[in-house]
């Protein structure tokens, strides 16, 4: 049994994601697994969950919060529930804790270390295992629909750290994939994030890469000039230095845009997200 937050957030047994129901115990327990090993004050789970204006019963509302927790994982471990306070759901001078022995016991610890891993053999030109290493990290991944709207923003904060972790974990696997070859195959999947993440450079770029070796040069000229458009309508920019380079390459039919070209062409779509 694995415990789960970028998914149902609660545990994974077997094949099947269990969640608590109720949605402002899931809130807490969210909160804490994104705190993993890490005491979350008080004062914190009362902002995310009532705002500037909680309830006199905030704290007293907070512990039963925190003991349906200890209950409900108690009966899905089928473990005493004393244990669980002892060992997992931790009472702290200030506040609760979420304590895992091996971060890997929950999928953001996997998460984590698997996309580590991952760039590290990226970065050691071992493509094959990098993609295998990072597409494990993100199959991790589910977004954030399992928690709902909230008063508070210590969720909202944690998951865009995390969006952002996880976009540099795709970008290297692309990348890692376009090393490989595998230009063709990525293209349906780069148009889908380049309508996602419009202002994107890095992911564009890679799109026109994908497409120029995919011998469909006016296509990826095409991609540029979405790209520019939505820069300078949005934000009164120019596309960088690097995109206006791979830009006039594309257009020149560079040698290093056909499918045996040289790979520093990659290093013209810089990592910027937008």
């Amino acid at each position: 049994m694995h415990y789960t937050v970028l998914r149902a957030v609660g545990v994974k047994l077997r094949d099947h994601y269990l969640s608590l129901t109720a949605a402002k115990p899931r809130a807490v327990l969210a909160l804490l697994m994104l705190n993993v090993n890490e005491t979350v004050p008080k004062s914190v789970f009362l902002d995310e969950l009532w705002g500037e204006d909680p309830p006199n019963s905030a704290y007293n509302t907070l512990q039963t919060y925190i003991f349906q927790i200890r209950k409900w994982i108690s009966r899905v471990q089928g473990v005493d529930p004393a244990l669980v306070s002892g060992e997992r759901v931790v009472t702290e001078p200030c506040g609760y804790s979420f304590c895992v022995p091996d971060s890997r016991q929950l999928d953001l610890g996997q998460f984590v270390l698997l996309a580590q891993e991952g760039e590290r053999e990226f970065a050691s030109g071992n493509y094959t295992d990098a993609v295998r290493l990072l597409n494990a990290s993100l199959d991790l991944w589910s977004g954030q629909g399992t928690v709902e709207a909230r008063t508070g923003g210590a969720i909202e904060a944690k998951f865009t750290q995390l969006r952002e972790r996880r976009l540099r974990a795709l970008e290297d696997r692309i990348e890692a994939d376009l090393m490989l070859g595998r230009h063709r195959e990525l293209l349906g999947e780069l148009a889908s994030l380049a309508i996602e993440y419009p202002l994107h450079e890095s992911l564009h770029g890679k799109l026109m890469i994908a497409l120029a070796r995919s011998g469909r040069v006016p296509d990826a000229l095409k991609a540029y000039q979405r790209l520019r458009n939505s820069l300078v309508d949005e934000l009164g920019l120019e596309p960088s230095e690097q995109l206006r380079s791979l830009q006039q390459a594309v257009l020149a039919e560079d040698p290093r845009v056909k499918p045996e070209g040289e790979h520093e062409l990659l290093e013209l779509s810089s990592r910027q997200a937008g």
